[in-house]
């Protein structure tokens, strides 16, 4: 056994076992017959449907009838308009946020100011109750 766990003769095997699977499935395969000759004429084809579209025709050359030759174009052109539209959006909504919450916070603000005006009403208003209960105890007691 090895410092696995797994015996070493079993682990020869099962890498044999895959080395010669490996070596038949890479084995060379004739192409079928023909197959260069498909694969040229269809080379050609394509070759040659690229250049008749490279040449300009009339009605490409004015109007937008040709506008379909240009199709990358049109697509960058939409897709910039596109970021640019989506990017004002961005940042109109981004300075709306920020206006709330500007608006927010000076209404916090003010309810902070608020409160804290009526808590030093309430703080003088126990002030004087206590000291006028004071004068009161001191007056009793004194009788």
């Amino acid at each position: 056994m090895d410092e696995h766990g797994i015996g070493t003769e079993q682990n020869d095997l099962d890498v044999s076992a895959v080395e010669s699977e490996l070596r038949q499935s890479l084995q060379h395969v004739p192409a079928p017959d023909g197959f260069s000759d498909r694969v040229m004429a269809r080379v050609a084809e394509r070759e040659a449907a690229r250049k008749s579209r490279l040449v300009p025709t009339r009605q490409s050359s004015s109007g937008f009838g040709g506008m379909h030759r240009n199709a990358g174009w049109w697509t960058a052109i939409a897709a910039v308009l596109l970021l640019a539209v989506g990017g004002d959006l961005t940042y109109l909504r981004h300075k709306r946020v920020e206006r709330e919450a500007a608006q927010m916070q000076q209404q916090m603000d003010l309810a902070m100011q608020l409160t804290s005006h009526a808590l030093d009403k309430v703080d003088v208003s126990l002030e004087r109750s206590h000291a006028g209960r004071y004068t009161q105890l001191v007056y009793e007691f004194g009788k």
